[in-house]
């Protein structure tokens, strides 16, 4: 399984980040909410950052497919289209 992964190639520094962050979410949330519980403030909290998120998500890539101030939009759109369509 792990035969295919080019870890000469990989950059270590980013990947324990990341890797990191994912143990530590997947351990110290649980005993955060274990300890201290859910209140009304963080549920909203995290309601406006998902929220947020999506809508900048959306926005960036409107601005990449459709706007033609932004470099390359039309033919990278195009190329995008042709992919996604299975026309290769």
């Amino acid at each position: 399984m792990f035969k295919r992964i080019p870890f000469d190639k990989v950059n270590w520094l980013i990947s324990s980040f990341l890797i990191g962050t994912l143990f530590l979410s997947l351990t110290a949330v649980p005993a955060y909410l274990y300890f201290f519980g859910l209140d009304l403030f963080q549920i909203v909290l995290f309601v406006v950052m998902f929220c947020a998120c999506g809508f900048s998500i959306t926005v960036g890539y409107h601005r990449l497919f459709f706007a033609s101030y932004f470099p390359g939009a039309l033919g990278r759109a195009a190329s995008d289209a042709d992919l996604r369509s299975g026309r290769f």
